[in-house]
């Protein structure tokens, strides 16, 4: 995996695990994959709204 990918990887999965408790908090490679789809996809919809206003 390219280090950026990495990074953007290890910040997903950070963000996901300080929002839980406990010491098992890390989540799934399908959870991080989930999120990391979800934000693309809300960064997508940011692009076009922003685009329609302009």
């Amino acid at each position: 995996m390219p280090p950026c990918e990495a990074a953007r990887y290890a910040n997903a999965a950070a963000a996901i695990s300080v929002t839980r408790h406990g010491g098992s908090s890390a989540p799934t490679d399908a959870e991080t994959q989930e999120f990391l789809a979800r934000r693309v996809q809300a960064a997508i919809a940011q692009d076009r709204e922003r685009e329609a206003t302009t």
